[in-house]
């Protein structure tokens, strides 16, 4: 999906995150480049927020899509839909000493790949049993 030929990943005891480091972090301390959230996690998160409709949210080197159930975001094809709430972030980072139009070009890119990441999610995510 990100185009990156190889992962760390990361899972947590918690069963709701999965992280991927698409390359090898300096630190011990350093976010992951891929975060997908999913069960309970995204739940709490989403009720504490008042988040009912899909969303992308960004911050400086970091663009987060928002998906609770039977949602989708623009640019998704027809038809795709959230068969269970998640959250996918994407981390990225600016080419040293870019210009503002090159910074808000690299968040247009990194806002499109959270887009069409989320999107191949929804699909490949089955729905949550009921409970």
């Amino acid at each position: 999906m990100t185009g990156a030929q190889s992962a760390l990943v990361v899972p947590t005891p918690d069963e709701d995150t999965c992280s991927w480091w698409l390359t090898k972090p300096r630190y011990a301390f350093q976010s992951p480049d891929v975060m997908v959230r999913t069960g309970g996690s995204v739940d709490r998160r989403f009720a504490a927020n008042g988040t009912t409709g899909a969303r992308v949210d960004m911050t400086p080197g970091e663009v987060s899509a928002w998906i609770p159930v039977n949602t989708r975001l623009d640019g998704w094809r027809a038809g795709t839909r959230a068969r269970q709430p998640f959250m996918i972030s994407l981390r990225f980072s600016y080419p040293e000493g870019a210009s503002d139009a090159k910074a808000r070009a690299v968040e247009a890119a990194a806002e499109k790949k959270v887009t069409r990441l989320a999107e191949e999610l929804a699909k490949a995510l089955p729905a949550r049993p009921s409970t």
